[in-house]
């Protein structure tokens, strides 16, 4: 069986196609490709090469392409486009490849079949779910009314945020992910844009960092008034943890907050705190072990 160096020459020397072969091209792949004259079109998207080069330098120098340039860079050119179009793609491209931009999103995305586009999102960023249990999962809590962007943990948050381009209400889309981000003690993992960072603040507002997300409904006001007030005491008092813990290696960290805390919640929430607290006085080498913590942390749990 013959190899392919790269897409550009499976295209040409190929001359009996599967056609889904052809979708399974990685974005960074196809860009690749196009900005070095290999082929001038991905999955079936005629594209030049300024707007390729436009497409891989978002990725590079976006707050969403920082955090998320990986997934992204493996998925299939089609997950990125309203994604892209939402957080300031434009900002990358010159007055050609803008207009290049403007006719390809609404060839591909605005003239789309809405239901397929998000099916195909459905298929790309989430975990696959029934409708019953989408419908369950909505009943307690762990995904929108009609059971949409499920999160049940920090994988699922993940595929919220790389769906959330897709979300007919972007701003209710933007309020639920960062409310169950909030829920599992994975705010950091929120991209820094200013549609989350408004919807974290709006959330911070109203939704007490202590309290799982599918027990809101059962709970009354005055509670969840009250759990608001006293949390960052419990904090620091449930569970003592020993002096000079945060001041240790990434991996004592974690080891400490796993074996003082009840669970992941517990244990994001009070290294969340420190860092919260610590503010601008933490110096850089201080915050990337505090940071390292917070993959270690999850990798134990």
């Amino acid at each position: 069986m013959k190899h392919f160096k790269t897409y550009g020459q499976f295209i040409s020397e190929s001359k009996d196609i599967d056609e889904a072969k052809l979708n399974e091209i990685s974005t960074k792949a196809g860009l690749d490709d196009v900005i070095k004259g290999r082929t001038s079109s991905i999955e079936g998207m005629k594209m030049s090469k300024e707007l390729a080069q436009g497409m891989k330098d978002w990725i590079a120098g976006s707050a969403y392409g920082r955090k998320y340039g990986k997934q992204v860079n493996k998925g299939r050119i089609h997950s990125v486009l309203s994604v892209a179009n939402s957080w300031g793609i434009e900002r990358y491209l010159d007055k050609k490849a803008k207009k290049e931009w403007k006719e390809l999103y609404k060839n591909f995305v605005v003239n789309a079949n809405v239901n397929d586009t998000s099916k195909k999102s459905d298929e790309l960023n989430e975990r696959k779910f029934t409708e019953e249990e989408r419908k369950e999962l909505a009943k307690k809590g762990l995904a929108l009314p009609n059971g949409s962007f499920p999160i049940v943990n920090v994988e699922d948050l993940k595929a919220a945020i790389l769906s959330y381009g897709m979300a007919k209400n972007r701003s209710e889309a933007a309020k639920w992910i960062a409310k169950r981000a909030k829920a599992l003690g994975a705010e950091d993992l929120l991209p820094d844009t200013p549609d989350f960072n408004k919807a974290l603040k709006e959330v911070e507002t109203r939704v007490p960092a202590k309290m799982i997300a599918f027990n809101l409904k059962d709970e009354e006001d005055e509670a969840m008034e009250e759990a608001d007030k006293n949390w960052s005491d419990d904090v620091k008092t449930k569970n003592e943890l020993p002096e000079g813990t945060f001041t240790k290696s990434a991996k004592e960290i974690a080891d400490t907050l796993k074996k003082y805390s009840d669970d992941l919640k517990q244990a994001m929430s009070r290294l969340n705190f420190y860092i919260n607290r610590g503010g601008k006085g933490l110096d850089k080498k201080t915050i990337a072990e505090l940071e390292k913590a917070k993959e270690l942390l999850r990798k134990l749990y």
